[in-house]
């Protein structure tokens, strides 16, 4: 940061946080300097989450739009891979590489541990259910984890006191049967999460328990969720369709 970029950064700001709400993207907004902005009403959806699945004691998620609290932090996790002479080589080579330093600074860290805890504490919200963008977002037509990469690594639990998710299962394996493709691990160099591990590790347990083959119980959750997916389409074009007609001029 150099003081003399302090107008050029506000001004970028300004305008990502125009855009940001004409688009309903997230509920709140922590910029570069910490200040944060409520975009969004909480008890208003926003469009932050895409397709994504989270669980948690009780419940299995899988709108997240209406059911979390979407706060953003202005930057970036990932930057654009510089390729070597001996990597211009590789064919598959990976356009971005995660940072090796999250960008959230100290003074975003700070109001980002005060709105979630005043957040948690005004609507109960479980630590469970604090989850980075990345571990929750998925590509439903694949089955495939980290379609968003948002906050997928780096992240200061610590800070925010509560448990390291990268650590955990992830809900859309060991639920749904999802998995991950080359381009994933090629992203993080094979350093995936560990809770990936564990979620594998659960799958082989239960398509054991099952008297199953892992490849057949995956096939199984994966029609679960392939049925459960096909309902909450049906009921958003239905919704959708309620919606235009009452938006009609002599409605």
């Amino acid at each position: 940061y150099r003081p003399e970029m302090t107008q050029s950064i506000k001004e970028y700001s300004r305008l990502l946080i125009r855009y940001l709400n004409k688009k309903k993207s997230y509920h709140y907004f922590i910029d570069r300097f910490g200040k944060i902005y409520r975009l969004i009403r909480e008890d208003h959806a926003a469009f932050h989450s895409g397709n994504s699945i989270w669980a948690d004691d009780e419940f299995l998620y899988l709108d997240l739009n209406h059911a979390f609290i979407g706060v953003c932090f202005e930057g970036k996790d990932f930057e654009t891979n510089k390729p070597s002479d001996t990597a211009m080589k590789k064919e598959n080579q990976q356009a971005i590489v995660p940072m090796e330093q999250s960008s959230i600074n100290e003074a975003q860290l700070i109001s980002g541990k005060e709105l979630t805890d005043w957040l948690r504490v005004k609507y109960k919200i479980p630590q469970n259910n604090c989850v980075p963008h990345g571990l929750a977002s998925v590509n439903p037509y694949d089955r495939l984890i980290g379609h968003h990469l948002d906050l997928s690594h780096g992240f200061p639990f610590d800070f925010f006191e509560i448990r390291n998710k990268y650590e955990e299962p992830i809900p859309a394996i060991t639920e749904f049967g999802f998995t991950y493709d080359n381009y994933f691990v090629e992203i993080f160099n094979g350093k995936l999460w560990p809770g990936i591990a564990a979620s594998e590790k659960i799958i082989i347990e239960c398509a054991k328990e099952k008297r199953m083959s892992v490849t057949d119980y995956r096939k199984m959750l994966n029609g679960k969720f392939k049925q459960i997916f096909a309902q909450m389409k049906n009921k958003t074009a239905v919704r959708n369709e309620v919606l235009s007609k009452v938006d009609q001029p002599g409605t």
